[in-house]
């Protein structure tokens, strides 16, 4: 007993050799049955609660681990014992007996009687025992077995329910026990339609908790209906054609909450009804009390209280749209607008990217203002989209512009806002141009609004709508002043990059004149340097090019200024010399983007720019170690060599390669260039497949001295990277290398030594993408598949489930190139090397045996489940008389 008190307190002690010492202590305990005797001897001697706790969870893990119904009498022993106990304890003890008594199938039959008898007697802790079986049943029983356990309670189900009718129907602490009892039958797929008598006990108790003001009492019996309703979706999901009774049910349920509304009911009676008329529509819609349900949710989407009336707005989002909603979203559109206002008119980085305006609202009730507003909208453009008539759609409008006015009046900036940020929730309907008049009365507004830090806020949302709106061909006067609108915003510190980002979605559908290509020109060569990020420059060039399309000259002006820039790379700091090449990456890929529609002289121009660049980039990939610079240059290198036909290919191959050997400390770098360049190769560009098949050699010997030295799973994961491109685009280099043997040693051996997850997973994609070869493949080659398949199965109990699953494949294309034999032969050899050293010849045998059979039959889901079985982290053990009977299965 001291012992495990004394570990206990060790748990948290700073000194981590004593801390995971103690830890390995009280594990071993649990999963032993002295974990008994110490609790018990706890709970003689000591009177200290918190030390019963831990004698009680004690007890409790033990049960769950071992699950063994044969302390079923020494469980009851403690509970009769507990009086003592504090309610934490007792909890403890009734989960543990719980565990034993879903375990014990054969006493079943009887046991909601037996514990009936219980909660009689002793009602908190009989309905702790009762919740808990429930409970335990979804939290410790395989799928399979929950099944079982439920089909023999189930055969008890109107005892169940009497004991639920009997309890709730008191008023005293045991009321409150039996809720929570009942919420874990409903998740255990108790039916409450399945049982009138019980939902009028319900009923009756939410109106005497309402009657009292009992406020916590009244959430609990709301979200017991919540709960039950959603439960019961797929067992009465044929409504009204199931049985007459749930039909009846169902209405008498939904008069009562109708019956029940007042506008001080609390949150959870709106995300009730809200989610009762979601499911069931059949009950009320076309029936006499439709009116009543819309007029209801109506008040609750309207309520100034936002956590009410944030539950209202999934109900008019999943209204069908054939109902004609217009006429009720004009009931609530000036109140949603209105509780959509912000806190303020401060601009802060947080709400660019959607957090939390204020500290009161930061998901403590499951939801931030930027949910509450999204989901606003999303409701308003719902009832907009589905309304069919026009001149409704037209008051929608009015009530937009009637609300649109500049002040310098906080409150009066705030519902602008907001009606804005509404507006553009519905501007994304197709029909959009059919209102072209109150649009451009919008728009005008919108530019108009002066520039300065109290309105950031608007402007933010103004950009959103630019963003979004795709119909400016219908209003073609509004494109200049828009274009010279996102210019002002351009080099804004928070919102420059979403002005960019605006002129990136429109710059296709937009119309610009010389000068203001002139103006944007003007502005690219004065703040190069002073974007705010990468992206932001990325969406402004995007922008800039798709509008000077028609005008060349432009375009032309903006290749020669990068081209001048990055010749001067040396003349820049890290950051800006970063500016620079992502700029020529930019230029780049627009040309990739609209290559088809690119004239033969602009190609020409993005050739000789693109070759122009290789130098630089190669030097200042030696210079500059910056994992993101080194994406970017990967990505110039493979718009280069397109660009260039292949013709610069063999020459970065070369520069690559003696970089790669001089400088021991980049390798990967290099090695992700070269991969780079075989991923283009072509099978008629001898000169780089004959440097490719030399260099090669070459990179493979100092890849195994490195990783001999240095264990370097970085270096194996780019390496193997580099040969599956090969094998991919010129398959012969590595399947008639004379070394492909010591290849596969290398690579075997990095498998099985190191645990490097992306090292493991490209390995194993190289061995499936060799396993795949459908040539006539040479004999050194098939020995490879069967190194394959023992390192792999060497290591299989070290794999996670991802990398493990892979070798279904593996052996499915092994199976066609070595026969089965041979593959089993295989995989028998790497599963002693690690699963099986602790076990004998028959057992590995079979286990490979059943495995490959496994693959053989197309058995995946039985495969997966033996592979998980060999992870030593579940600690489970494969039944050798269960691998017998597979095998023998035909």
């Amino acid at each position: 007993m001291e012992d495990f008190l004394q570990q206990y307190q060790n748990l948290n002690n700073q000194n981590k050799a004593l801390s995971s010492e103690a830890n390995i202590y009280i594990n071993n305990l649990a999963n032993s049955d002295q974990a008994y005797e110490v609790a018990n001897q706890i709970l003689q001697n000591s009177n200290q609660q918190d030390h019963q706790f831990l004698a009680c969870q004690l007890i409790f893990r033990r049960v769950r681990n071992s699950q063994n119904i044969q302390y079923k009498q020494l469980i009851e022993n403690f509970i009769s014992n507990s009086t003592h106990l504090s309610s934490i304890a007792i909890y403890q003890l009734c989960a543990a007996y719980a565990i034993i008594i879903i375990n014990d199938v054969d006493s079943l039959q009887n046991i909601v009687q037996q514990i009936k008898i219980i909660i009689y007697n002793n009602p908190i802790i009989g309905l702790n025992i009762f919740g808990e079986i429930a409970n335990q049943i979804k939290e410790c029983l395989p799928k399979g077995k929950q099944l079982r356990v439920q089909d023999k309670l189930y055969t008890q189900k109107q005892t169940i329910y009497q004991i639920f009718i009997d309890l709730l129907s008191q008023d005293s602490q045991v009321f409150v026990q039996a809720i929570k009892t009942l919420e874990y039958w409903i998740q255990c797929d108790l039916q409450i339609f399945d049982c009138q008598q019980l939902l009028e006990v319900i009923c009756n108790q939410i109106l005497r908790t309402i009657q009292l003001g009992q406020i916590d009492l009244l959430n609990q019996l709301f979200d017991i209906l919540y709960i039950g309703i959603s439960k019961s979706i797929d067992y009465v999901e044929q409504y009204p054609k199931v049985n007459q009774q749930v039909a009846q049910l169902i209405n008498g349920l939904m008069n009562f909450l109708l019956q029940i509304y007042d506008p001080n009911q609390p949150k959870s009676y709106a995300i009730l009804v809200s989610k009762f008329f979601c499911d069931f529509k059949l009950a009320y819609i076309k029936q006499p009390i439709e009116e009543q349900v819309f007029n209801i949710m109506t008040q609750i989407s309207t309520s100034r209280n936002k956590r009410i009336s944030f539950h209202g707005f999934q109900f008019w989002r999943e209204m069908d749209s054939k109902q004609n909603l217009g006429y009720r979203g004009l009931q609530i559109v000036q109140a949603i607008i209105y509780n959509c206002k912000l806190k303020g008119l401060t601009l802060t980085k947080e709400m660019l990217q959607g957090l939390p305006d204020d500290d009161d609202e930061k998901e403590v009730h499951g939801y931030t203002v930027f949910d509450y507003r999204e989901n606003a909208k999303d409701c308003l453009y719902q009832i907009f989209a589905s309304n069919e008539y026009t001149d409704t759609k037209t008051k929608f409008f009015q009530i937009f512009i009637n609300n649109l006015k500049y002040s310098e009046d906080q409150e009066v900036l705030l519902l602008t806002e907001a009606t804005l940020f509404i507006f553009e929730g519905i501007i994304d309907d197709y029909k959009i141009d059919q209102y072209k008049e109150q649009v451009e009365i919008v728009f005008k507004f919108i530019l108009g609004v002066p520039q300065a830090p109290y309105t950031d806020v608007i402007a933010k949302t103004n950009l959103q709508i630019i963003s979004q709106f795709n119909y400016y061909k219908v209003i073609p006067n509004l494109q200049g002043p828009i274009l010279r609108y996102l210019l002002s915003y351009m080099n804004h510190q928070l919102l420059g990059p979403l002005a960019a980002a605006a002129l990136d979605s429109i710059s296709t559908g937009l119309e610009a004149d010389q000068e203001i290509i002139a103006l944007y020109l003007q502005f690219f060569n004065q703040y190069l340097f002073n974007f705010r990020s990468l992206s932001h420059m990325d969406a402004f060039i995007c922008g800039l090019f798709n509008l000077s399309k028609i005008y060349m000259n432009a375009i032309k002006q903006v290749i020669q200024l990068a081209q001048s820039l990055a010749q001067n790379f040396d003349k820049y700091s890290g950051l800006q010399v970063e500016i620079i090449f992502n700029l020529c990456l930019q230029i780049m890929n627009w040309f990739k983007l609209t290559e088809e529609d690119s004239k033969l002289q602009e190609l020409d121009d993005i050739r000789y720019f693109s070759q122009s660049l290789i130098k630089p980039i190669l030097s200042v990939i030696t210079v500059i170690d910056n994992e993101e610079f080194l994406n970017m240059a990967l990505k110039m290198f493979r718009l280069i060599i397109r660009f260039s036909n292949g013709t610069s290919n063999s020459y970065i191959l070369n520069i690559s390669y003696q970089i790669f050997m001089k400088n021991p400390i980049k390798r990967t770098n290099w090695l992700r260039v070269i991969d780079s360049i075989a991923q283009q190769v072509q099978p008629q560009d001898n000169e780089t497949i004959n440097l490719l098949n030399q260099y090669l050699q070459k990179i493979r010997t100092t890849v195994i001295q490195e990783y001999l030295n240095w264990q370097d799973s970085d270096l194996i994961k780019d390496y193997v990277i580099l040969i599956k491109t090969v094998l991919q685009t010129t398959p012969r280099l590595i399947q008639d290398d004379p070394d492909i043997i010591a290849i596969m040693q290398l690579l075997c051996q990095a498998l099985i030594q190191n645990n490097a997850y992306d090292m493991q997973r490209e390995i194993l994609s190289f061995y499936l993408s060799f396993c795949q070869l459908d040539t006539n493949i040479n004999q050194n080659c098939l020995q490879v598949i069967y190194m394959i398949l023992k390192s792999l199965f060497g290591c299989i109990n070290a794999l996670n489930d991802n990398n493990r699953f892979r070798s279904f494949k593996i052996i499915e294309y092994s199976i066609n190139q070595i026969s089965y034999e041979t593959t089993v032969e295989a995989v028998v050899q790497g599963l002693a090397l690690s699963w099986g050293q602790d076990k004998n010849e028959k057992q590995i045998l079979l286990l490979g045996q059943v495995l490959v059979k496994y693959v053989k039959s197309g058995k995946d889901r039985e495969f997966k489940q033996l592979l998980m079985q060999l992870d030593p982290m579940r600690g489970e053990e494969i039944d050798t008389l269960l691998l017998e009977i597979a095998l023998k299965a035909g």
